[in-house]
């Protein structure tokens, strides 16, 4: 009661000040303006409003991310060879369809209503399945943008949008809710210290992010333990996992984070083998990828394709709205308590049934998926991604993607070989 005394005394004392402004008739309509949109801009909202961003700054820090990025895979990955270096490969591409709800939209405040979540509609889809060390699934979504929607290239000529054709990306790991919490300029001094040879020089790097790498350590050790259960790998198929974005994304003037939750139980059917089997670091580099490659297939290919054959596998595609100073968007890999925002469903993801997973790659002749590249930044302007982390995601999967094109003898691609058509 009290909160409401005070909104509506509030209420009367702006009014108030519109009364004043216009006693003196149409002359006072630039006052009454001016009250009108200081009364917006300061209105209680219930949602966190995204800050002004420093373009400059996280522009210059996200190339410097890369730059040590590419020195850091030149020396580590390079003298391996082959097209897992970088421990990661497609599992299969499939066709979808996202639609977004009434039901979910009218859940959002109506500012927030913005982008994929301004209107009930339905959009094609291609969703890649890919698989990292140790069996951890990722699921990328890449949604045909109709002409009437604004992408960021669209805005900014290209200037921060990574885009091949009007599609949009949504890039999920396996219950990835937090990016690690490390800030761009943690990530930036740990890919340093792998392209130093001296012991004191690596020491002198990472020593003023002490405690922040070992925040690091401590919460990779948690994420691994969400997925390794018992120290094992995952024995939930591809279809009954949990799927987060883990950094936030503008949602209109607030921001949010999204996922996946599956509609129905998959399991993969087979026994958890020992994580210490899995990424026995005494093995070589290229065998143990060789050995995860084969594991991650057996273990969730041949039960994904076996779901499919009759039955769609779908999941709810939920947000994760900003609402308290607690969700951090200067800090965006910050924890965002779901206790003060819980996931919130807003439309569905339907994989559809009687596909086969790598029939889309064998027909463009694209045996490891070399010719999809997906990034954060080709994406709608009212998602733009939120955050210095982000802006080094977006050089740094551009620069890879670019790296791993040149070992593999693959050309960049212009268009998304499989929307396009």
């Amino acid at each position: 009661c009290q909160d409401i005394h005070i909104d509506l005394m509030s209420a009367e004392a702006k009014t108030e000040r519109v009364h004043l402004a216009t006693e003196g008739g149409d002359g006072d309509r630039e006052a009454v303006d001016a009250v009108t949109d200081e009364m917006l801009e300061n209105e209680w909202v219930p949602f966190v409003k995204c800050p002004d961003e420093d373009v400059a700054a996280n522009e210059k820090l996200g190339k410097a991310v890369a730059d040590a990025f590419e020195g850091a895979f030149r020396r580590v990955a390079c003298p391996v060879g082959g097209p897992d270096v970088d421990q990661g490969w497609t599992l299969g591409v499939l066709r979808a369809t996202l639609e977004i709800d009434e039901d979910g939209i009218c859940a959002l405040h109506p500012q927030l209503r913005a982008g994929f979540f301004k209107m009930p509609r339905k959009y094609p889809a291609i969703i890649r399945v890919h698989c990292t060390d140790a069996c951890v699934a990722r699921m990328s979504i890449r949604v045909e943008v109709p002409d009437d929607m604004v992408l960021i290239t669209d805005e900014d000529g290209g200037g921060d949008g990574i885009a091949y054709g009007r599609h949009a990306d949504f890039m999920m790991a396996e219950n990835l809710k937090e990016f690690w919490g490390v800030h761009a300029n943690v990530i930036k001094a740990l890919l340093e210290t792998l392209n130093e040879q001296s012991g004191w020089k690596r020491l002198g790097i990472a020593l003023p992010w002490f405690f922040q790498i070992v925040r690091l350590v401590a919460l990779r050790s948690l994420y691994a333990r969400s997925i390794f259960k018992g120290g094992q790998a995952p024995i939930t198929g591809l279809w009954g996992k949990e799927y987060y974005g883990g950094l936030p994304f503008r949602l209109g003037p607030g921001a949010c984070k999204w996922g996946l939750l599956p509609r129905q139980h998959h399991p993969c059917g087979m026994a958890g083998n020992p994580l210490s089997v899995l990424d026995d670091q005494s093995m070589p580099e290229l065998e143990r990828s060789e050995m995860q490659r084969g594991e991650s297939t057996s273990r969730y290919v041949a039960g994904a394709q076996e779901w499919l054959k009759e039955k769609n596998a779908v999941f709810d595609f939920a947000i994760q709205v900003a609402t308290d100073q607690e969700h951090d968007l200067v800090n965006g890999e910050a924890v965002w308590n779901e206790d003060l925002s819980p996931y919130l469903p807003v439309g569905r993801l339907t994989i559809h049934k009687g596909q086969q997973l790598m029939a889309l790659l064998r027909d463009q002749e694209d045996k490891n998926g070399e010719h999809l590249r997906f990034n954060v930044w080709n994406q709608l302007s009212a998602h733009r991604p939120v955050g210095p982390t982000n802006w080094a995601r977006k050089h740094v999967y551009a620069r890879r993607q670019d790296l791993r094109a040149h070992m593999n003898g693959v050309s960049k691609p212009t268009l998304c070989p499989f929307l396009t058509a």
